[in-house]
């Protein structure tokens, strides 16, 4: 049995003993054993060939996205809350990047905004980012990965009514002074 395995029948274990239960199956682990918890979660996904750059059209498909639809060579949303862009899931580079999203914001509902990030873990760690709340062009925003990741998804959220469209977007190094 692996030390995690361990641990958690010990915690088990002494759990069920204070609510008077039975410790029949968990050995005793010497302290020694403690697991340590690593930041990453178990599952997470490997690093496999790392890049420090990417450039995609969505013209050329391969986009994923919630609430837009694909014309003339730009996403542009639908009306509907939710994700106009998300993905690749790329495996990324420890580094800090530029982020450039060829797009405009059109139109925005008073008191709206767009929402454009990097994330990485599912979605659940936000390495950079910006608001967007007046329309124009989308500005370009920079991030820092301070590991490689497996996972990198650039996202554009907008909320409904908002006027957003979107070409293309490119991940680059940032250059240094």
């Amino acid at each position: 049995m692996n030390s995690i395995k361990k641990f958690v029948a010990v915690a088990l274990a002494a759990s069920l003993a204070a609510c008077g239960g039975k410790q029949d199956a968990a050995e005793p682990v010497p302290a020694t054993e403690v697991p340590v918890v690593e930041s990453k979660p178990a599952d997470a996904p490997a690093v496999i060939d790392p890049v420090d750059s990417l450039s995609k059209r969505l013209a050329d498909g391969g986009y994923a996205t919630q609430s837009g639809t694909l014309s003339d060579g730009r996403l542009a949303n639908d009306g509907k809350d939710g994700y106009l862009l998300f993905g690749p899931y790329a495996s990324f580079k420890a580094g800090t990047y530029t982020v450039s999203i060829k797009g405009a914001l059109l139109d925005l509902p008073v008191g709206g905004k767009v929402r454009m990030d990097v994330a990485s873990h599912k979605g659940q760690e936000v390495h950079g980012g910006v608001d967007v709340s007046t329309p124009g062009e989308l500005p370009t925003f920079e991030f820092t990965l301070s590991e490689s990741v497996a996972d990198l998804e650039i996202r554009v959220r907008t909320t409904g009514n908002a006027k957003v469209n979107i070409e293309s977007y490119q991940v680059a190094p940032m250059k240094k002074p």
